[in-house]
C-alpha cells in the first residue's frame, strides 16, 4: 500500500489547489475593487485556505458583503455633495427675490 515518493505528489496537488484558490481570490478582489497583491493571496491560500474560502463567500454572496474603506469614502463624498446641493437649494428657495428699483 505504501509507495515511496507519493508525498511529493501530495505536495504538488496541494500547491496546485492553493494556486487555484489564490487565482480565484485575486479575481474576486479585482472585481470588488479590494486592494491587495497576488503574492499575498498565494501565501494566505497556502497557510489559511479555509479562512480564504470563507472570506470569499462572505464578500461575494449578495447581501453579505460589507463596504470597503474606498467604497465608504466614495459614498460619503457623494452623500456630502448631495447634502450641500440640498442645502443650497433650500437656502435659494427661502431667499426672497430682490426688488428692483425703477429709476
Amino acid at each position: 500500500l505504501a509507495v515511496e515518493g507519493v508525498w511529493a505528489l501530495a505536495w504538488i496537488s496541494y500547491i496546485a489547489f492553493c494556486s487555484l484558490v489564490s487565482f480565484v481570490r485575486s479575481r474576486a478582489r479585482n472585481h470588488l475593487n479590494i486592494p491587495g497583491h497576488q503574492l499575498e493571496d498565494l501565501c494566505l491560500s497556502l497557510l489559511l485556505y479555509p479562512s480564504v474560502a470563507l472570506q470569499m463567500e462572505l464578500s461575494t454572496v449578495p447581501g453579505n458583503r460589507q463596504e470597503t474603506k474606498t467604497e465608504k469614502l466614495n459614498n460619503n463624498e457623494e452623500a456630502g455633495e448631495e447634502k450641500v446641493d440640498s442645502i443650497v437649494n433650500i437656502s435659494m428657495d427661502t431667499v426672497p427675490p430682490v426688488a428692483r428699483e425703477e429709476g
